[in-house]
């Protein structure tokens, strides 16, 4: 249980850098360069750490409760993009927000398996670009 809270909680830095004392004033674009600019951070950081995360999740021999810590970190993880890029007319759906976690640990995966050759911000530009557009589309 504990190596599984240790692993997710390399999200929980990013989380507080987008804290609403934190952002407060920032524009959500800015907000977007910044998460993904910490996201390749922490990858950087610590490349084996998501790997752990997600061996211990695809692992048929850990227990269910590890499993479940993982998905508790990952909601939170979820609710903390949904408090980052919500507007207060315009939340951030939960499933928009999942899926900037899974693109992110996709990002990732190809990286990893890529033996980390090139910076992980090359792979996730595109993912950045493609929020962006969605972002820039809801303040339209």
């Amino acid at each position: 249980m504990l190596l599984a809270e240790a692993a997710t909680s390399l999200f929980q830095q990013v989380a507080q850098e987008i804290a609403p004392d934190v952002r407060a004033g920032e524009t959500p674009l800015r907000r977007l360069d910044r998460v993904f600019d910490q996201v390749a951070q922490a990858f950087t950081a610590s490349p084996e750490a998501k790997g752990v995360v997600l061996a211990m999740l695809f692992s048929g021999s850990v227990p269910a409760s590890v499993r479940a810590e993982i998905r508790r970190g990952w909601d939170s993880h979820v609710q903390a993009l949904v408090d980052a890029f919500s507007l207060p007319e315009q939340p951030m759906p939960a499933p928009m927000a999942r899926l900037m976690l899974a693109t992110f640990q996709g990002c990732y995966c190809h990286w990893y398996a890529g033996g980390c050759a090139e910076p992980i911000a090359a792979f996730l530009e595109p993912a950045r670009e493609l929020f962006r557009a969605w972002l820039e589309a809801r303040q339209a």
